[in-house]
C-alpha cells in the first residue's frame, strides 16, 4: 500500500473530541490537516467527532469555518 489506501479499503480515521475553545478548535483542525498532509494519497479521510452538548452556537460556527478552510485549503477528497 505504498500508494496509500485503496479504494476497496476505504477509511475514515475518526478523532472524538470535545469543542471547548475557539483555540482549542483551531489546534484540532491543524492537526487534522497534518494527519491528511502525512497520509495524503489513497481513500482515506478524517473527521472530528462531538455531541456538541457542551458547545454553544459560536463554537460550533468555529468548528464548521476552520473544517471550510482546511477544505479550501486542501480540496475535495476521493470521492
Amino acid at each position: 500500500m505504498l500508494d496509500g489506501v485503496p479504494e476497496a479499503l476505504r477509511t475514515i480515521v475518526v478523532v472524538p473530541t470535545m469543542l471547548i475553545d475557539d483555540d482549542e478548535i483551531v489546534d484540532l483542525v491543524e492537526r487534522l490537516a497534518i494527519h491528511f498532509l502525512a497520509s495524503a494519497a489513497g481513500d482515506l479521510h478524517f473527521a472530528l467527532l462531538s455531541d456538541w452538548v457542551d458547545a454553544d452556537a459560536a463554537l460550533l460556527a468555529c468548528a464548521q469555518a476552520a473544517i471550510a478552510r482546511l477544505n479550501t485549503r486542501y480540496g475535495p477528497g476521493p470521492t
